[in-house]
């Protein structure tokens, strides 16, 4: 058992009551209600959901010590939904470290940076084609987002584009818009994914559609044999030489992924379906917050723009490396990120041994310890007022961009997105440069769209639609 002092132990933290079986799953309304009870209840808190007993920590402090500082004995994972191996969202133990380590490298190569954004500039020039054909008529922007988002990943895996229209893309764009339909909290899903014989039966009884998440892994799959296959023969072809720009080419160099047996070639796949499931979803969920909240702020979307406009005037492109010179920007994806929560809570890290925590909860093996991330960025000691969007905050004395403490968009710990560097990266070109380019307004600017929203595999706002206009037309 982890060290602590001699304070009185007393088992698990207090939370929800709940009733046999069900536990508090019928009071869980989305992470607002981990919000409320992290009020009622204070920085830790347990509450039984279904079969698994979860204690949520709520605060950054207890955040760093525990699930950060002392993350070791917090690094177990549930088994995956559909999953073929360990992968990186959901394995544990040796397999999961080898598949961190190897995508840790490829992906903080100092040298992915300039290719990653030659990338995202070109769907992006891509987008504002498209946007342009919808000027001045109500648009459901996720609609553009989503094949944009997922054609710049399969770019960063091959090294250069596949086809839009080709049968790829087809296959690839049909598993991302079935992924949008999942819902990892819904019990009738979590039913099915333990036994597939219950799928029909739990529709005709909830009335509700369940996505086949096996056959979208079988499909997914798939594709990426077939890729696997292809950057193999250009290996070859090259002597062993990876092309730089290709993520796959240094994945399958790597010591981890050197071997070609089936079950190395398992965790290389189910490593890149995570990083479909958690890439593409995340960052569309992120800028359609970006897009609603400017619609419900005009006044924060002229002064991007404004901001925008005196540095490219000033002879500075809209560039990563050029980041430090849009700190306004900067601050207000800092604030989209921070009051969408995207990620309201990070995924479960399972108890890998019986710890205590704050010196007096005994936590035992196997037990779910999630970071309440919905909260942390809720929190009033660190955020004044803190459910007005206010990007300034993010702006110290000296006009450049400070991050709270209190801030994790990506996750926590060694569980952290694995790519949320190059997701900065993408999130500030996308956000920056359609907005140099359009104004995003509702179709009525006295009522905007809500901000209603519902879990899947990430946080979602529910469908909404948008008006575009060139500025110099406004």
């Amino acid at each position: 058992m982890t060290s602590c002092s001699s304070a009185t132990k007393q088992g698990l933290p207090g939370g929800p009551a709940g009733i046999p079986v069900l536990g508090a799953a019928l009071k869980w309304k989305g992470p607002e209600t981990n919000l409320e009870w992290t009020k009622e209840y204070g920085p830790i808190y347990s509450v039984r959901i279904g079969p698994n007993q979860l204690v949520y920590l709520n605060t950054i402090e207890l955040v760093e010590e525990y699930m950060e500082k002392k993350g070791a004995a917090f690094l177990g994972r549930p088994e995956g939904p559909a999953a073929i191996a360990n992968g990186l969202l959901f394995g544990q133990g040796k397999k999961w470290r080898e598949n961190r380590n190897a995508f840790m490298r490829a992906m903080w190569r100092a040298s992915i940076n300039e290719p990653y954004e030659a990338i995202i500039n070109n769907e992006v020039d891509f987008l504002v084609s498209q946007f342009s054909d919808h000027l001045g008529s109500p648009l459901e922007i996720d609609t553009l987002l989503l094949p944009a988002l997922s054609s710049r990943l399969v770019a960063l895996l091959l090294g250069e584009p596949v086809p839009r229209d080709g049968e790829e893309m087809a296959v690839l764009l049909q598993q991302m818009r079935n992924l949008e339909e999942v819902d990892l909290t819904s019990k009738s899903t979590q039913m099915f994914l333990k036994v597939k014989k219950f799928r029909r039966p739990l529709e005709a009884v909830s009335g509700r559609t369940i996505p086949d998440m096996f056959k979208m892994s079988e499909a997914m799959q798939g594709l990426l044999r077939g890729w696997i296959s292809r950057r193999r023969a250009a290996l070859a072809k090259n002597g062993g030489q990876p092309n730089p720009n290709a993520l796959l080419d240094q994945l399958l160099t790597s010591e981890e992924y050197a071997n070609k047996s089936e079950e190395f070639d398992k965790e290389l796949m189910q490593s890149v379906m995570d990083l479909f499931n958690g890439g593409v979803t995340s960052s569309l969920s992120a800028l359609e917050f970006a897009f609603l909240y400017l619609m419900h702020h005009p006044e924060v979307q002229a002064k991007v723009k404004t901001e925008i406009d005196q540095v490219v005037a000033g002879g500075h492109g809209i560039t990563w490396a050029n980041r430090e010179q849009f700190p306004y920007t900067q601050a207000t994806l800092i604030e989209v990120l921070r009051l969408g929560s995207v990620t309201p809570s990070s995924l479960p890290h399972v108890t890998t041994e019986d710890v205590v925590i704050d010196e007096q909860y005994e936590i035992p093996q196997d037990v779910f310890v999630m970071a309440s991330i919905y909260s942390m960025h809720r929190d009033s000691r660190f955020y004044k007022k803190p459910e007005l969007f206010q990007p300034e905050r993010h702006i110290n004395a000296e006009g450049k961009v400070v991050r709270p403490r209190s801030y994790r968009p990506f996750g926590v710990g060694e569980r952290l997105c694995v790519g949320y560097n190059l997701a900065e990266i993408e999130l500030f070109l996308f956000m920056a440069r359609l907005v140099s380019t359009f104004r995003f307004r509702a179709e009525d600017p006295t009522q905007p769209p809500p901000f209603d929203t519902q879990m899947r595999v990430v946080r979602r706002l529910l469908p909404f639609a948008c008006v575009l206009e060139h500025w110099q037309n406004t």
